[in-house]
């Protein structure tokens, strides 16, 4: 299975990035460390930790971190977080997926083996960061297709219908 679309840090700046605006973090609930830390290791659901840093995944992490600290206007060179604690966890998402369960039914079935572990709550947030990772792009690419589709009608349609409106405005000036 390909994991080349995940978006690691959804669930993260979810969880560790309140007060996240435009303008940076607005109060001490922004934690750039905790949503580093937790973006490289909700990206360890799903790829061998030996290669995290290194993998597609990892690298959004570091241009997430990148971007958090340029909109809290400091420079990533003064200011760049500590090197991630990666923890071997249990990838009963990943597993669960691999089995040809939707994302859905996998954080369902990762929750009840997380049960038989000894920080269950711990490993159910991961359930919850790894399906917040899950990519959504074949809805996107559904609703652009369909949207597409329609203004492939809409538009010759008002291009027509002002044609007409412009047409009767002549001939009825003439």
């Amino acid at each position: 299975m390909n994991y080349n679309n995940l978006l690691p840090a959804r669930g993260c700046l979810l969880k560790f990035g309140q007060g996240i605006s435009p303008q940076g973090c607005l109060n001490e609930n922004c934690n750039i460390n905790s949503i580093n830390e937790c973006c490289f290791n909700t990206c360890a659901q799903f790829i061998d930790n030996n290669y995290v840093m290194d993998s597609e995944c990892g690298k959004k992490c570091i241009k997430t971190m990148y971007d958090l600290i340029r909109l809290n206007k400091k420079q990533p060179c003064e200011y760049w977080p500590e090197r991630p604690v990666i923890k071997e966890r249990p990838k009963f998402f990943k597993q669960a997926l691999e089995k040809g369960m939707d994302k859905e039914k996998a954080r369902i079935c990762c929750y009840r083996k997380c049960n038989n572990v000894v920080n269950k709550n711990e490993c159910k947030e991961y359930c919850d960061f790894a399906y917040q990772a899950m990519d959504d792009m074949n809805d996107i690419k559904e609703n652009f297709e369909e949207k597409k589709n329609n203004n492939c009608i809409i538009y010759p349609l008002l291009f027509l219908i002002f044609f007409v409106i412009l047409f009767f405005i002549i001939t009825n000036n003439k």
